[in-house]
C-alpha cells in the first residue's frame, strides 16, 4: 500500500496544484478531521470538492471518514451523528480512531480499507501487529534529524556553492528576458502599429492569456487581443517612464506614468509568463489620478467621481465593512460577506498569497488564512478620484505574518453594489 498524506487547504504549506495532482489516480481516500477542532471537520468540503475535480472515476474510489482523537470524548466538538451524515452523503464509511489508544484501532482502519480494496484476501490479525522499526515516532524524528544534517552538509559544499551560483546565473537571465517582453510590449503600445502588435502577440504570448484591466478579467484569443490594441491605440493610450518594482523567475511587475484618452494616471502593470517564458497573465492597475477607462474590448465609459453619490457612498461603505471583517478575525463573519458577495460572482486576485481565488469555499479559506496570519489593514487612504459609482481604490498600510508592507486595492461594484472584484497588491514591502 502506497499511502500519501495531503496538505490541509488551510495550510500555509497548500499547493492546489500538487494536491490535485495526488488525487488523480488514487483508490482509496480518507477525509480526516480532528474531533476536537471544528474547522478541521469544515474544511474536508474543500478537500472533498477538489478530489472530485481531479479524480477520473471518483464513484470507483473506496471513501472513509474518519474522526481522530476519539479518547478526548469531553473536548469534542463535532458530533458523530452529524460526522456519520456527512459519510453516508458522500458515500464514504464512517469511523473514529484513536492513536493514543494504542495501534490495534489504527491498523483496524487500514485492514478495512485493504478489505473493502481486495474484497476475501486474508489480511491478517489487527490486534497483533509489531512495528519492527520500535516506536514510529522517534524513528520519523531520527529520520528528519539525519534529513536535516544532510542537507546542512549539501549547504556547506563546493558542490553546491557551484549549483548555488548556476541556478542564480540562470534565474537572472530569466528575468532579464521577461522585463525584455515587457518592454518590448511598451515599445509596441507607443508605437500604436497593429501589425507589429500581432506580431509580438505572436511571439510572445502563451496560448490563453489571462488579462485584467478595471478589475474585469478576460481570457483573450488572438482576435480579441487585436480588438484590445485597436482600443488602445484608438484612444492613444501610452506608458511612460517604467520602473522596476517587483521581479522574479516567473512575475515582474512595473509602475508607470499613463496616458489614455487625453486622461493621465499612475498605474501598475504585472506580467506572468510560462515555464517557455511567454505571457499567460497581464493585469494592469490605476493607482491614482483616473477618472475614466476603457477595458480591453471596450466596457465603456466608467462613471466619473460625483455622477452618482448615492452608490458611492454605498460602495465605500461595503469596502469599510470588508475592512472590519478582515480586522475583526471572525471566521463566522467572514462566511456571511461572501455569502452575499458570491451572489454576484465574486472573484478575489489575492496577490500577497499567491493564488487566485474562486468559489465560495477558496474564498471562505482566504479569510481564514488571513486571520491565522493578523493580517490587518491600517489606515485606509481612499482616494478622491478613485472612488466612483462602479469602483473604490485606496491605499493602506498592513501586516501580515508580522511583516509590515503599503497595499493598494482596487474593488469593483456590480449595479446592486456588491462586490465583483477585489484585487490587494503590496506595493511597497
Amino acid at each position: 500500500m502506497r499511502v500519501w498524506q495531503s496538505v490541509s487547504p488551510d495550510s500555509r504549506l497548500y499547493n492546489p496544484s500538487y494536491e490535485l495532482l495526488q488525487y488523480r489516480s488514487v483508490h482509496a481516500l480518507v477525509l480526516l478531521y480532528d474531533v476536537t477542532n471544528r474547522r478541521s471537520f469544515d474544511m474536508l468540503h474543500t478537500i472533498w470538492q477538489n478530489f472530485l475535480r481531479a479524480n477520473r472515476e471518483p464513484s470507483k474510489v473506496v471513501k472513509f471518514l474518519v474522526g481522530t482523537k476519539k479518547d478526548l470524548e469531553g473536548k469534542c466538538v463535532v458530533p458523530p451523528a452529524e460526522a456519520a451524515g456527512l459519510a453516508a452523503k458522500l458515500g464514504a464509511t464512517f469511523a473514529m480512531v484513536s492513536a493514543r489508544e494504542g495501534y490495534a484501532n489504527v491498523v483496524a482502519l487500514f485492514q478495512s480499507i485493504l478489505q473493502q480494496l481486495l474484497p476475501g484476501a486474508a489480511l491478517g490479525d489487527a490486534g497483533t501487529v509489531d512495528c519492527p522499526c520500535g516506536d514510529p515516532y522517534h524513528a520519523a524524528e531520527e529520520a528528519q534529524h539525519a534529513q536535516s544534517e544532510k542537507h546542512q552538509a549539501w549547504h556547506a559544499s563546493a558542490v553546491h556553492k557551484v549549483h548555488a551560483a548556476r541556478l542564480k546565473a540562470l534565474q537572472e537571465k530569466r528575468i532579464a528576458m521577461h522585463k525584455e517582453t515587457c518592454l518590448q510590449r511598451v515599445q509596441v503600445l507607443n508605437e500604436r502599429n497593429l501589425a507589429k502588435a500581432r506580431l509580438y502577440d505572436e511571439l510572445s504570448l502563451a496560448s490563453k492569456v489571462q488579462i485584467v484591466v478595471g478589475g474585469v478579467m478576460k481570457t483573450l484569443s488572438a482576435e480579441e487581443a487585436s480588438k484590445g490594441w485597436a482600443v488602445s491605440f484608438q484612444n492613444k493610450s501610452t506608458i511612460l517612464n517604467p520602473r522596476w518594482v517587483y521581479e522574479d523567475v516567473d512575475e515582474v511587475a512595473f509602475r508607470y506614468d499613463g496616458l489614455y484618452g487625453g486622461s493621465k494616471f499612475l498605474a501598475q502593470g504585472e506580467f506572468r509568463f510560462d515555464d517557455n517564458g511567454r505571457l499567460n497573465y497581464i493585469e494592469y492597475t490605476v493607482i491614482n489620478g483616473f477618472e475614466k477607462v476603457e477595458g480591453v474590448v471596450g466596457r465603456g465609459v466608467r462613471r466619473r467621481h460625483g455622477e452618482d453619490p448615492e452608490r458611492e457612498a454605498r460602495n465605500v461603505e461595503v469596502v469599510l465593512r470588508r475592512i472590519a471583517v478582515l480586522n475583526g478575525g471572525k471566521h463566522e463573519e467572514a462566511v456571511k460577506l461572501v455569502d452575499e458577495c458570491f451572489a454576484s460572482g465574486y472573484m478575489a486576485n489575492v496577490k500577497c498569497v499567491w493564488y487566485l481565488s474562486s468559489g465560495r469555499e477558496k474564498l471562505i479559506q482566504g479569510f481564514d488564512d488571513a486571520f491565522a496570519a493578523k493580517s490587518t489593514i491600517l489606515e485606509p487612504q481612499i482616494y478622491e478620484s478613485g472612488v466612483t459609482a462602479e469602483k473604490v481604490e485606496y491605499k493602506y498600510r498592513g501586516l501580515y505574518n508580522g511583516a509590515s508592507f503599503v497595499g493598494f486595492c482596487t474593488t469593483i461594484f456590480n449595479e446592486k453594489g456588491l462586490i465583483l472584484s477585489e484585487s490587494w497588491r503590496i506595493v511597497q514591502s
